[in-house]
């Protein structure tokens, strides 16, 4: 389908939510559950929350290591059925938990800003949480040479 589409001048996009389903066979949250990479909750824990796939995880987008390991997904060899003719739509640029306060994460989860010693509280970086999601995918298909 892509390549019919890209022959007439066509792009496809696939939408991209911040927030991994929390699937054990799920290589994507194995590895990043498995590497740190999501938000904790006040106690330290993995923040898990519910959104469209059900049991979900959320991406700390704040640590550069996150951002790096989000992007690599992006490229051709690892993002399944990806073509150069494929492109994203980061969706739901402030984590929606449809179990939390708000539709939104609590204000207490931690982050770790690269910058700071200690994990920051949601509360204070949660209206930037956008810039650092949605930025980071576009490294990922600028490192494919998608067109």
């Amino acid at each position: 389908m892509q390549q019919r589409l890209s022959s007439k001048g066509r792009r496809m996009v696939t939408i991209v939510d911040p927030h991994i389903k929390r699937d054990h066979n799920y290589h994507v949250h194995q590895e990043a559950q498995r590497l740190g990479h999501y938000v904790k909750n006040k106690g330290g824990s993995d923040f898990e929350g519910w959104c469209w796939p059900g049991s979900s995880s959320y991406l700390d987008f704040f640590s550069s290591r996150v951002r790096a390991f989000w992007a690599s997904l992006f490229s051709l060899d690892k993002y399944d059925g990806s073509t150069p003719s494929l492109f994203i739509w980061n969706d739901m640029n402030e984590p929606s938990v449809f179990n939390g306060p708000e539709v939104s994460m609590p204000k207490d989860n931690l982050h770790a800003l690269d910058s700071q010693p200690a994990p920051v509280e949601n509360r204070d970086v949660r209206r930037n949480t956008h810039t650092t999601q949605t930025c980071t995918p576009n490294f990922g298909e600028c490192n494919s040479t998608r067109r």
